[in-house]
């Protein structure tokens, strides 16, 4: 009886199901997700499973949320100035409605731009000001009129609609390909995302069932199984051998029965390594850096330019979207009013490259005190307000004879023109590994901006030795983290090692340049003579030499995190204090 009540079981179709959605159900109304190649359906829920997407998904929506969001105002002559009086500043900057923060409200838009392609809010006037209500997309529908207004349609409940003008409603959308609604990442990753799902689960099966390979079971010529002998079986064998509990029990076979192995291993499928191939590749559908999410590559990139890359190429075009839907749906027509995101939290220095950049600007003159104040969350202070510039400078195209003493028309002998530098000129590495090492422009290029006078003071010299034990400090630092990388494999291949790090060191110059230049000019500007050209040459060339008389250069590189800091601080207090 059981035996034919399971035959009939297996020829009859499956009951329908309770939780089959009715015909009034936003189920019906929702896109048809086909499955991906490897059979599994992606959607929203069970992509957010995935580690890689997930944390894809958290490091924009908290970068994104994390920033303020500002309503600027426009003023004659391109002026623009922050508007904390006009309504909009309180919804976006303090409170979007009255029971999500902002940060709440702006990561839930992040998710929703990610994961569905479209943030919809509903804008709902409360007599003292305006909140916005963020509804749920999967139950949105957005059809174009006629006269190409929008007519959106939201069914939040079963048998229920509402209707909105667009008027109503504030709409960022993701990518769009039909104008009206964006489309999610997930559409166009799905097949990766998908394959992500199986191999994580062919893994959580591996070790369920005891971390053994597939498998099959043999019996000698003439001896057969019956069904339920085969069934006994199964069932015993995994009783005593799946979970991981139960992982390594030698198996016991009678009758002549043999294990045979059937597929690849683990090893040979390269199932780890596929798993962070995929990640790296769901990366790239989000515009996410690998590192973010803890992935380590081979990239030999600066860590500070990578965090740049990432605020210019991937959260600021997130950002405008946000920026122009708001300027869209909530500023009115002729007001001279926009939003805008400050990044300057993201794009900050450490305090001493602040400091460094607020003394160039304020004395350059497109900087005052209180301007820099501000910036640093500081109160203004009186004469804060008036621009300073040097003494020495003059309008181009006016002004007294450029002669020695730079003082009155007519006096003293005109400089002769001086040579230009090349801008590119930095320090290099020469193919024989020695070191080529043309000095950097912005170190021992150029003329002193006061003529004839010296950096001897006490005071300045102390300063300017802090800036450079710093500078020093994160050169060496980048140096050091650069060469770790591949210093283990310079016994393996020197020859291949060496011509890898000359090319590094062509990329680390733009880290030279860009911690010393600042320095340079503040020391120009405080009379301080240019250092040397070819006692520079000689000193960098001897310094990167090092690496390539080596040994030993796992060693070498290891004893640097010691010693390197301090060898290039006392190079670099030599070039600059030698003359001076």
């Amino acid at each position: 009886m059981l035996d034919l009540a399971r035959a009939f079981r297996d020829f009859l179709p499956a009951p329908r199901s309770s939780a089959t959605p009715g015909p009034l159900d936003p189920f019906w109304y929702q896109p048809v997700t086909p499955p991906t190649a490897t059979g599994i359906v992606v959607k929203p829920d069970n992509a957010l499973k995935v580690g890689a997407v997930f944390s894809c998904i958290r490091v924009l929506r908290e970068s994104l949320g994390a920033l303020p969001w500002k309503v600027m105002r426009r003023l004659g002559g391109g002026a623009v100035r922050p508007a904390p009086d006009y309504y909009l500043w309180d919804v976006l900057h303090t409170r979007p409605n009255r029971w999500m923060t902002p940060i709440e409200w702006k990561e839930m838009g992040v998710a929703h731009i990610c994961l569905r392609g479209n943030f919809y809010n509903r804008i709902v006037d409360q007599g003292r000001g305006i909140e916005l209500w963020p509804l749920n997309p999967d139950f949105m529908t957005v059809d174009q009129l006629p006269d190409r207004t929008l007519k959106y349609t939201y069914r939040p409940h079963p048998g229920k609609e509402e209707h909105y003008s667009a008027s109503e409603m504030l709409h960022v959308r993701g990518l769009s390909l039909n104008s009206v609604t964006g489309v999610s990442v997930l559409q166009y990753a799905q097949n990766t995302i998908g394959l992500s799902i199986a191999q994580q689960t062919h893994g959580a099966s591996l070790f369920r069932n005891g971390g053994l390979p597939t498998f099959w079971v043999s019996r000698p010529a003439g001896k057969t199984w019956t069904p339920d002998a085969k069934r006994n079986f199964r069932e015993g064998w995994r009783k005593l051998h799946a979970g991981p509990e139960n992982a390594g029990n030698p198996p016991i076979l009678q009758d002549g029965m043999e294990l045979h192995e059937l597929g690849l291993s683990n090893r040979d499928s390269q199932w780890l390594e596929s798993l962070n191939f995929n990640a790296i590749d769901i990366c790239r559908f989000f515009g996410v850096m690998p590192h973010q999410i803890g992935i380590r590559t081979d990239a030999e990139l600066d860590v500070e330019q990578m965090g740049l890359e990432f605020v210019i190429y991937t959260l600021a075009p997130l950002a405008t979207r946000f920026e122009q839907a708001a300027d869209r749906d909530l500023i009115l027509d002729g007001e001279d009013y926009f939003t805008k995101y400050d990044f300057d939290g993201l794009l900050r220095g450490n305090k001493l490259v602040r400091a460094q950049a607020h003394n160039i600007g304020i004395q350059g003159g497109w900087l005052t005190v209180n301007e820099v104040r501000a910036e640093e969350g500081r109160n203004p202070v009186d004469g804060g307000d008036t621009a300073r510039f040097p003494s020495n400078m003059q309008p181009a195209g006016g002004g007294p004879d450029w002669n020695e003493q730079g003082g009155q028309p007519g006096k003293g002998k005109k400089k002769p023109p001086t040579k230009a530098k090349d801008e590119d000129e930095d320090l290099l590495i020469d193919e024989d590994g020695a070191g080529d090492a043309r000095s950097q422009s912005s170190v021992v290029s150029g003329q002193s901006s006061v003529a004839g006078q010296r950096t001897t003071d006490n005071g300045q010299r102390t300063a300017f030795a802090i800036l450079l034990d710093d500078a020093a400090a994160r050169l060496a630092a980048a140096e050091i983290a650069g060469l770790e990388a591949r210093a283990a494999k310079a016994a393996e291949d020197r020859p291949k090692f060496d011509a890898w790090a000359r090319d590094f060191y062509l990329r680390h110059r733009l880290s030279c340049r860009k911690v010393l230049d600042p320095i340079v000019r503040a020391w120009r500007s405080a009379g301080g003579p240019d250092p040397d050209e070819s006692d520079a040459r000689e000193a960098f060339s001897a310094f990167h030499g090092q690496l390539f008389a080596a040994a030993d250069v796992a060693a070498t590189v290891a004893g640097w995190k010691e010693t390197r800091a301090p060898a290039l601080a006392a190079l670099l207090k030599g070039l600059f204090f030698a003359a001076a």
